[in-house]
């Protein structure tokens, strides 16, 4: 089974070493927007999630914005409209 992260929008954080994102998890709630604070080594959310969910989640924004420094604008480039990231539970 998978759980799927729908991902709104992207902003640099306190500093270039956090992107911040919200988006939905339809799993959780379909109405509720959730936080995620990314900086690379670590990600923090507002989501209840499980370590492992939280791990894989991660990895796969590592695979697409790396570490930081990050670039807000790149970032938005790479996030677009929206983008769905999907893990396995």
């Amino acid at each position: 089974m998978e759980m799927a992260f729908n991902m709104e929008n992207v902003e640099i954080g306190e500093t270039e070493n956090h992107l911040i994102f919200k988006g939905y998890v339809p799993s959780l709630s379909n109405f509720y927007l959730y936080t995620f604070d990314f900086a690379g080594v670590d990600l923090m959310t507002s989501a209840s999630l499980t370590d492992k969910q939280i791990k894989r989640l991660r990895d796969e924004l590592v695979k697409e914005y790396g570490y930081a420094p990050f670039n807000e604008i790149e970032a938005e480039k790479i996030l677009g409209r929206g983008k769905q990231y999907r893990i396995k539970q």
